[in-house]
């Protein structure tokens, strides 16, 4: 009996726990996983957000991994990188890797185990004294477009895509179109577009001391190509004019030309590109003379000078060699002029002559 009655009073007890333990349950609670996840959610919420700041701050990195990097001036080999690899490695810590390689293969080349850079005209950046805007496409993708002018490009428009990649914001793409307008409305300080001029200059004769017609194309003019001039006077009769398509494939071209008279015996200068290349463009190391003169003649002879008569308002840039042999008292004298003429804003070139002493 005595058994009975505390089997019934366990019996009532443990429903009483029971009942007391499921009208009292609580609500699961957060765990430090579930806190730290969702506080990355709102991390990533924040990341997504790309700002104009941001978006100015990742361009600016992108170009100090492209082209600011510690190189000997003298032959333009970079010091801290060897390979395109490696450097498009380091690129690609801020830009798409697409993105990083087409621009390391354009700007650099290896040899003998060593990477070295090529002078040549620099990309559009985002340009401070010009507005732009920055639109969300979708949450990983910010576009960036801005419409500027410049002395190289002339009016042009810029547009930069950035994609939030591998948790952080990246350049995706970069897009520059020449714009048109009225010439006009272009306007130019006279420092600026004298150190542009420069600055094209010596991205041309670079690529004509590697002999690069695919970079020297880049600056023919559209329309009226580029002129060959064997010495200093122009002849729009006889003179040999290049296309920008035919520049590209100059020193591969193996047709011969008739590019004027010898001076002296007056026989054909019957040659092909290349060769004519070796006796009346590249025939000294005229990237590296010692003058070079800007709309300025270092150079005179027995020919009549008429480059600023044939040209329309031309900017003539003269690189000159005052001589090499002491004997012959400056009369070796050689000196090769570019010539450029505005295109829609921009320098193009149109001429390259070549001079020397002329009986």
């Amino acid at each position: 009996m005595y058994l009975k009655k505390n089997s019934i009073f366990l019996g009532i007890l443990f429903l009483i726990v029971v009942f007391t333990g499921c009208t009292n349950k609580k609500e699961p609670t957060e765990t430090p996983q579930d806190v730290s996840k969702a506080s990355e959610e709102v991390g990533q919420e924040e990341l997504n957000e790309l700002t104009k700041e941001q978006a100015l701050a990742i361009e600016k990195e992108f170009f100090n991994r492209v082209l600011h990097l510690e190189m000997d001036e003298n032959t333009y080999e970079i010091i801290d990188f060897h390979s395109k690899e490696d450097l498009m490695n380091y690129v690609s810590e801020v830009a798409d890797r697409k993105l990083a390689e087409s621009f390391v293969d354009s700007l650099y080349e290896e040899k003998n185990g060593k990477l070295y850079i090529i002078p040549k005209g620099g990309p559009a950046m985002i340009a401070e004294d010009f507005p732009f805007e920055l639109n969300k496409l979708d949450e990983h993708t910010y576009e960036l477009v801005q419409e500027a002018e410049d002395m190289l490009l002339g009016p042009y428009k810029l547009t930069i895509r950035f994609k939030y990649l591998d948790n952080t914001w990246k350049m995706s793409s970069r897009k520059v179109e020449q714009r048109m307008v009225e010439e006009n409305t272009v306007r130019e300080n006279d420092e600026i577009a004298d150190q542009k001029i420069k600055e094209i200059a010596d991205q041309v004769i670079y690529a004509i001391s590697k002999k690069d017609g695919q970079a020297i194309s880049e600056y023919v003019h559209p329309e009226k190509g580029v002129r060959f001039t064997p010495y200093t006077h122009v002849s729009l009769e006889n003179d040999v004019v290049f296309g920008k398509e035919e520049m590209k494939s100059f020193f591969d071209n193996p047709n011969v030309y008739l590019w004027g008279y010898y001076d002296g015996s007056g026989e054909e200068i019957k040659l092909t590109p290349s060769e004519y290349y070796e006796q009346f463009i590249y025939s000294e190391d005229f990237m590296n003379a010692p003058e070079v003169g800007y709309n300025e003649i270092l150079s005179s002879g027995n020919m009549l000078e008429n480059q600023f008569e044939v040209y329309d308002d031309p900017m003539v840039v003269e690189y000159y060699f005052p001589g090499f042999n002491p004997e012959y008292e400056g009369l070796d004298w050689k000196s090769l002029r570019l010539v450029f003429e505005k295109y829609e804003g921009s320098y193009r070139l149109v001429g390259i002559i070549h001079n020397q002493w002329t009986i």
